[in-house]
Order: structure tokens, then sequence, then C-alpha cells
């Protein structure tokens, strides 16, 4: 991410490929965006293969975010208040 928490998906895609490189066992990736990406998708389901387990924020407006939407990641996301959890998206 740069100074302003912003992120290209061609420098995400750069970063999880470096991550293959360098043999990594898990990408957490604490970022999302509405857009669907081919790229992406083919850049994360082709660490999966490879035996990198994947994990990413669900996003913030109750909508599950990419990569997260993706099915190679897992996701996760933040209570919203006290014994309850924000509304998802079923992926």
């Amino acid at each position: 991410l740069d100074c302003q928490n912003r992120c290209s998906l061609s420098r995400l895609i750069a970063g999880i490929r470096k991550a293959e490189e360098l043999k990594a066992d898990i990408i957490c990736m604490s970022l999302g965006t509405a857009v669907r990406s081919a790229a992406l998708e083919k850049a994360v389901t082709e660490a999966q293969e490879k035996g990198i387990l994947l994990v990413a924020a669900a996003g913030n407006g109750g909508t599950v975010e990419y990569p997260a939407a993706y099915d190679a990641v897992i996701y996760g996301c933040a209570p919203c208040g006290r014994d309850s959890v924000p509304p998802v998206e079923e992926g």
C-alpha cells in the first residue's frame, strides 16, 4: 500500500507472485476492491494451487470485496458491535 493506503491491482498481483517466489506459506491481505479482476483471480488461484493459504479482509460495506470474494481466498470480518458481526453475502 502507498502512503494513502492504496494499491494498484498490478502491484497486488506482483506482491502475490513475489510471495510465491519466496515460498510463503500464508498471504494475508488487509485490503479490498469492488472491482472483479480476472488477472487477480488467476494470481490467487495459482498461489492456492501452490499450497499457499490466502486470507483477506471481507470489506466494510456489507458485501464481500475482492480478493476476499474469490474461492481461493479465506476471508474474515471484524465485529461491528457487541455480540454481532457485519452483514456479508454468502460466497
